[in-house]
């Protein structure tokens, strides 16, 4: 075999990985949400903390700070901030060229498909910016799909990606569609269990301080009563 050939399988090898990092570089940034903790277990985590936070207190500062003030600010604390989507603000955040193993589509004409086979394809980036606790996306409602949308958060962006080797604007809309529909309901159903929680968490604050002052005042008449 001449030295010419050995280089041009060296150099075709080399742009065969390179093009595989690339492919699985774009996998391994695939995040599904709505697919972490259930928001059952987020709540009830939620009011463990609450009654964590007041018996850290120092008991001294617990008597003579303000009560009102307190619960106030124990109120903003920890309330809910569901993420809501500002859909009158979405856009294309990038259109780019990328590599795209086809090797598994039948029908395409691949002698070889043990191996990735690499196309030049397109990437689309649609970003949705949203207000809230980005936390949230990878929350499990009480009500969810078994097939989530995937994205990414990008600062206050909520971007979805999708990777075509055609140039079919229609199919990408259709799924951006699609996945916007699945977002909205996931996080509709996040936020009817948040404002739940939130509606009673001033009294589950209240309800707390006030059990921890009234056996703050106990302990130290128990100890005056001793002498």
């Amino acid at each position: 075999m001449s030295t010419s050939r050995i280089n041009w399988k060296v150099r075709a090898n080399r742009v065969l990985d390179i093009k595989s990092k690339l492919a699985k570089s774009l996998e391994m940034n695939r995040s599904y949400l709505f697919t972490g903790a259930s928001i059952f277990d987020i709540l009830e985590s939620q009011k463990q903390r609450v009654k964590e936070a007041v018996q850290n207190f120092d008991s001294n500062y617990l008597l003579n700070v303000s009560e009102e003030d307190l619960i106030q600010a124990l109120v903003d604390e920890f309330h809910l901030d569901v993420p809501k989507l500002r859909e009158d603000e979405i856009h294309v955040a990038d259109y780019s060229e990328t590599p795209v193993d086809v090797s598994g589509d039948p029908m395409r004409l691949i002698f070889d498909r043990s191996e990735p086979f690499y196309i030049q394809g397109n990437k689309t980036t649609i970003a949705i910016p949203f207000d809230g606790d980005p936390g949230f996306f990878k929350i499990r409602p009480q009500t969810f799909t078994l097939s989530p949308p995937s994205a990414e958060v990008v600062s206050n962006n909520l971007q979805l990606v999708y990777i075509r080797t055609d140039q079919n604007a229609e199919a990408v809309k259709r799924d951006y569609q699609n996945d916007l529909g699945q977002i909205r309901s996931h996080l509709d159903s996040l936020r009817a269990s948040a404002e739940e929680f939130n509606r009673r968490l001033e009294s589950l604050v209240r309800q707390t301080v006030v059990e921890r002052k009234k056996k703050l005042l106990a302990d130290a008449g128990m100890v005056a009563a001793l002498g």
